[in-house]
């Protein structure tokens, strides 16, 4: 992956979210879904291109803000003016993938969810292939609104958008998930082909497949099993769907390491925290931020806790902890109400740190 550029297209209107804030920008288990997203990549990527345009500011500022606290770069913003479809977004590009020779992995801002082995997996599977292009398929349930896979003994023959199907093809299941890895040269040396000849008369990044086969160049598919991973966010329902997906993510993760946690329908646990085993979690707590627990702990039911130091065999009940370090063995609560170490309220004092 470090011979490969990664262009992120995230210029669009996000009409569907109803909102004054463009959906990449909205939060996802406390942070943006385009953060989570570019944070994933920038250890494996040497470039990360972002298109942007609707409310561009908000984005580059967010993303701006991690660069600087993180002290990680290597984002560069390109504005796509007009929104022309996903052809001409990844055309706005080429200047800033210059002339690098490699691969260009393109996918959309609001696909959070992808697994960074899973493009490890795509780039590796293209190369294997010689391919010009190679795109990231998927069987959703419900195919409706994706691009169909059309294939043939080679590959892939065409990707058609659900307005410009036949009925024929909208019985097609393997659909486009919207992730793409091309060679440079191959990209750009197309790009410029593709004609608004379509519903929406704009220029779509999936008829460079059409180019590219005509120049006898190959064409490849890689398809997943789990098509949570391109899950796209484009209304308020997909943005809840997702958490849960990554909470289930995280739960199932701690409870593999050791950590019980007895309901983890009304258990919430930021991604950054840690636990170490043997620790109980009860119904119905929170627990976010740079958080640590150590062994052997209880924590709920019906506790708040955010960027606390939590030490080994402690018992927090129902009660509100942030910026706190609490000593081994302390049983807080309940109702105690701690932040940045002082000591706001608690019903039983004798047991508050």
């Amino acid at each position: 992956m470090k011979n490969s550029i990664v262009v992120i297209l995230a210029a669009g209107e996000s009409t569907r979210f109803k909102s004054d804030i463009p959906k990449v920008a909205h939060n996802l288990l406390d942070k943006p879904v385009i953060l989570r997203l570019v944070k994933k990549l920038q250890s494996a990527f040497v470039k990360i291109i972002i298109v942007v345009g609707h409310k561009k500011d908000i984005i580059i500022n967010k993303l701006s803000e991690h660069a600087a606290k993180s002290g990680k770069s290597g984002l560069v913003f390109v504005e796509q003016k007009k929104r022309l479809g996903s052809g001409d977004a990844v055309k706005q590009a080429e200047k800033a993938v210059g002339n690098f020779k490699g691969n260009v992995v393109i996918l959309c801002g609001d696909i959070p969810l992808i697994e960074k082995n899973t493009l490890k997996n795509l780039i590796q599977f293209h190369t294997k292939k010689k391919a010009a292009c190679t795109v990231l398929t998927f069987e959703p349930e419900n195919p409706f609104g994706y691009g169909r896979i059309v294939r043939d003994e080679s590959g892939i023959k065409a990707i058609v958008e659900e307005r410009d199907a036949d009925e024929a093809t909208k019985k097609i299941k393997e659909s486009n998930s919207g992730i793409y890895v091309f060679s440079a040269v191959a990209l750009f040396d197309s790009i410029n082909l593709i004609k608004p000849d379509n519903a929406k008369n704009e220029y779509y990044l999936t008829d460079i497949v059409e180019i590219l086969k005509k120049k006898n160049k190959t064409v490849a598919a890689y398809k997943i099993s789990d098509p949570s991973e391109v899950m796209g966010i484009n209304t308020r329902n997909d943005l809840s769907n997702a958490e849960n997906i990554l909470r289930a993510r995280i739960l199932k993760k701690l409870m593999i390491d050791g950590v019980t946690i007895t309901d983890p329908a009304t258990t919430y646990i930021g991604e950054d925290v840690k636990i170490e085993n043997d620790t109980v979690i009860l119904p119905c707590t929170v627990i976010k931020g740079n958080t640590s627990i150590k062994t052997k702990s209880v924590i709920g039911p019906f506790s708040h806790i955010d960027n606390c130091k939590i030490g080994a065999g402690s018992k927090i009940k129902a009660s509100f902890l942030c910026g706190t370090d609490i000593p081994a063995g302390r049983e807080i609560g309940p109702f105690a109400d701690i932040r940045h170490g002082k000591k706001l309220f608690a019903a039983q004092p004798n047991k508050v740190l």
